[in-house]
This record gives structure tokens, sequence and C-alpha cells, in this order.
């Protein structure tokens, strides 16, 4: 009854779309993140990346689940790039649309250089299919928990370009956790017989530049590490004023929500025991 009144609620909303027709959305750019099939766009200190086009003007639901992965990361208390979700009107290869589309701060500092894990690793001669030879590094413990949180959201697209550090005078650290578009329910797109049928506890295979592809192994891993799950109230996610982005079809965002509950309530069985 509740995520009716949520949906009601959207469909009677007056939210007035932001008009970002002025920027120039394209597959590759200088700024958070990788190139890939996701379109980006930079105004000022704001990096705007849109869903995946599915033709036909409608767009996939990557933008959502990425503010969804960084309300749950800021919940566990991980640093991460803080999306917000923006309605808007844009202009993409001379059309123009109407779209949910996700929003970030630069978190790039003063005398930093961003650089990717797989660039770091070639560069140092570090063989990243043994994670090992990264643990004396000083980001270490945040890349276990960003491998974590990849796991609760079932995170399908962590390549070495997804994974991100943060270079300066003053040492290394790993950039804010970013890229979790391609999560939970998204890669499927809006196909409801693959969402329906699809096991929200899988172990994969999932696209991992580090530890393995299959996440009991992953958790295996992270265990032995003694990384353990935060201790967190989910009731605590904010996510009702995600179901606008949906429309009709938003009984994809419920079963995102209970995938969520599930992975966690797993990873806690495995890594807090």
């Amino acid at each position: 009854m509740l995520n009716e009144l949520l949906r009601a609620a959207c469909k009677g909303s007056n939210t007035m779309p932001v008009n970002l027709t002025g920027l120039e959305f394209t597959l590759s750019m200088n700024g958070s993140g990788s190139a890939g099939s996701f379109y980006k766009a930079i105004d000022n200190d704001w990096y705007y990346k849109l869903s995946y086009p599915i033709g036909n003007g409608t767009f996939c639901y990557e933008s959502v689940n990425e503010v969804l992965a960084s309300r749950l990361c800021s919940l566990c208390g991980f640093l991460n790039a803080g999306y917000e979700l923006v309605y808007a009107k844009i202009k993409l290869l001379q059309n123009e649309y109407l779209v949910y589309l996700c929003k970030s701060k630069n978190y790039k500092g003063v005398g930093e250089n961003r650089v990717t894990l797989e660039t770091y690793c070639t560069l140092n001669d570090i063989d990243h299919n043994n994670i090992a030879n990264l643990s004396n590094k000083p980001f270490f413990n945040d890349l276990l928990n960003m491998i974590l949180i990849d796991y609760i959201i079932n995170n399908r697209d962590r390549h070495g370009a997804n994974i991100e550090l943060l270079l300066s005078a003053n040492g290394e650290r790993l950039s804010p956790i970013y890229d979790c578009g391609s999560s939970l329910l998204a890669p499927l797109q809006y196909n409801k017989e693959r969402i329906d049928s699809y096991d929200i506890l899988s172990d994969g295979p999932v696209n991992n530049y580090l530890i393995s592809i299959m996440w009991k192994d992953v958790l295996n891993v992270l265990k032995s590490y003694g990384v353990k799950v935060p201790v967190i109230d989910l009731g605590q996610l904010q996510y009702s004023d995600l179901y606008c982005a949906f429309g009709s079809d938003s009984y994809i965002l419920d079963k995102e929500i209970v995938m969520i509950k599930e992975r966690y309530t797993h990873a806690k069985e495995v890594l807090n025991s």
C-alpha cells in the first residue's frame, strides 16, 4: 500500500525538468568514471551521466542505481561519489529527451591526479589477479569496502578502469565509490520475464577486475582479510523518491530493494560469523 501511494505521488508531481540542453553528452570525456556505454557531460564541477539508451527515447535505470548505491555506501559509512537524481530535458545526438539522470560533484582534490587501478598495476608491475599484492597499499581497506558493496548490489562491471586512484605528493587514495550503475537489475533492462526469473542471490559470473568473477570466491577472500559487514538498519535506506523514475514499471525498484536486503543479509551471515 505504501509503495502504491508513493507511485501515485510521483504521477501527480509537478516537478519541472531542469534544462540541460546546453550540455554536450558524449561517450568519452575527461571526467569522473571511464568511457563506455553511458553518455556523460560536465558543467563546472558537476558531472552528469545518463542511463543506457535502449531505443524509442527510452533509457534504462542505471542512474537510479547509482543514487541507490551511493545512499547504501553512506549508510555503511563508506566514502562515495554522492550521486543525486535529476529530472531534466537534455539534447542527445540532435534529439531532445525528458529523462532521469544522475549527477555527482568533482571529488578530485587540488594537486591530485586520476589513474585507473588497471593502469596503476601495469605501471608498477603488480599482478592484480592476486589481491594480496595490493595489501600493503594505504587504500587497501577502502578497496575491500568497495568490493563488499559490489557484492551487495551485484555489480556486474567493476573492470580495471572502473576503479580509480587519486595520486598526489601526499600519497595515494582510492576514489570515492562510483560507477555502480550496472548493478542490481539494470543489466536486465525492462525485460519483465528475465527480471521475474532472475536469482537475486546469483553467484555470478560478473566482470570483476579483482579476486574472481564468482561472488562465492570474493566473499571467501574478504573473510580471509577479516572484512565485516557494517551493521546498519536498511530501513533507513532512502529510496521513496526514486519511484518517480520508473513510472508504471516501478515493480523493478521493489525487487531491487529486496535484492539489497537479501544480499546484505547473506554477506553478513558469511563475513560476520
